[in-house]
């Protein structure tokens, strides 16, 4: 599995001011704490994201049944938060059953829903200095895109369309036909222009050995990935085209690794591949660094990746390990339902809510794709998930989740597609 791919989405941004609600008639005390709920569409198909989904169905769980009412025509609805166990939300789609599940979730805003499908991209070309390497490519922020290696001088990049017109900077790399090693040229600041052409002159110059010295590795972590990253703002520009590895050796691991001169933030990855648990699960982290042929990273207080999960008990799931967080996000889907659940950081389970038969949602006896992923906020409490603005999935960029203290710099993932007959042999390990 390609690492951090999954957690584009929680925390990203939110809207105000939804002051309409359906409810099922009862009194609602508009002084009492209230969740300001709004549910839009994802893309699929011909549809767009952000759609106002009216009509979905909201059920408030205080313990003693279920309260029901309805979004909208704008998509919104407003809860009363006293006492409130879980909040779901329920409509259907004609790719199926969406639910929702927030744990407790306290006052605040909610927005559900609005990823985006695949972005377009534009092309523009790069001229390098013929160096007759054997390979040749450009490094760019991630936000805008990746740049598969070219056997020519002449590289195609096709960068997301909301980067056109945008000034960033970019490194160009090619292997030198004598060593073979790569070498990097500065190209500067540039403006993606579609249809363009932009010359990198210069001299290529060897890139700088880089020594990573871990130590303080959550167990169980057997391998370790690490690249230098050159972070301003929320552009993360990679200097290097590829992670370093290495093996633990207890707590500890050494990478080395060669990049372009620079950089701030380390991107580090961890897990043990030869876990005895049919899924595999990592940590993805991005830490401060100063640069150095010597980086050393503490990874004391980093969160573990998970150690068991089990899809046997559908439409249950239960989880063990990864200790610690912020929020546990759960997506599984099965059976003509996508269920997203917004957890406690502590949950080690999640119970397919007790939707009412009248609403004619079917209940998942296996999952055919199920994601979880544990998020860590430095600096924030179990309590800021409550409002989590939850499910755009694509937010900047693909390897963090930016809230407004910044990039969450700590994550732990566990990813696994299977057909359903092999979800329901799963078990724990």
């Amino acid at each position: 599995m390609r690492s951090g791919l999954v957690m584009a989405v929680a925390l990203a941004g939110c809207r105000l001011g939804f002051d309409q609600r359906v409810s099922d008639g009862s009194a609602i005390d508009d002084t009492a704490p209230m969740i300001e709920l709004r549910v839009v569409s994802d893309a699929y198909a011909a549809e767009p994201a952000g759609k106002p989904i009216a009509g979905a169905t909201v059920l408030a769980d205080r313990g003693a049944g279920l309260e029901r009412s309805l979004t909208d025509n704008t998509g919104a609805a407003q809860i009363a938060a006293d006492g409130l166990v879980a909040l779901h939300v329920v409509f259907n789609t004609e790719l199926g059953w969406r639910i929702y599940t927030l744990a407790a979730p306290r006052p605040g805003i909610v927005e559900l829903g609005g990823r985006t499908g695949p972005e377009p991209t534009r092309r523009m070309t790069f001229a390098l200095p013929d160096n007759g390497g054997m390979g040749y490519g450009m490094l760019v922020p991630e936000r805008c895109g990746f740049v598969p290696s070219s056997t020519t001088a002449r590289v195609a990049l096709d960068y997301n369309a909301s980067c056109d017109g945008q000034a960033v900077h970019v490194i160009a790399v090619s292997s030198d036909l004598i060593t073979s090693d790569t070498v990097y040229i500065d190209g500067g600041t540039v403006t993606l222009a579609a249809g363009t052409t932009r010359t990198i002159a210069g001299a290529a110059r060897a890139q700088l050995a880089r020594r990573f010295e871990v130590t303080n590795l959550p167990l169980p972590a057997t391998s370790v990935a690490a690249r230098l990253i050159d972070r301003a703002g929320l552009d993360l520009l990679p200097l290097a085209g590829s992670f370093g590895s290495g093996d633990a050796v207890g707590p500890s691991a050494t990478v080395d690794t060669f990049t372009a001169p620079g950089g701030n933030t380390v991107q580090l990855i961890f897990g043990d591949p030869n876990a005895p648990i049919q899924y595999p699960s990592n940590t993805t982290a991005f830490l401060p660094v100063t640069p150095g042929a010597r980086i050393p990273i503490d990874a004391a207080g980093l969160i573990a990746p998970f150690s068991s999960l089990v899809l046997t008990r559908a439409p249950s799931v239960s989880w063990t390990g990864a200790p610690g967080g912020t929020i546990t996000i759960l997506e599984a889907i099965g059976g003509g339902v996508q269920w997203d659940a917004f957890l406690d950081p502590a949950a080690t389970s999640v119970a397919f809510p007790a939707i009412p038969d009248a609403l004619g949602v079917p209940v998942p006896t296996a999952f055919d794709f199920a994601n979880l992923v544990k998020l860590d906020v430095p600096g924030a409490t179990s309590a800021g998930r409550a409002t989590p603005r939850c499910s755009r999935r694509s937010a900047p960029p693909r390897r963090g989740s930016r809230t407004a203290s910044g990039w969450a710099p700590r994550r732990t993932t566990s990813r696994w597609r299977a057909p359903a007959a092999r979800a329901r042999s799963a078990g724990a390990a």
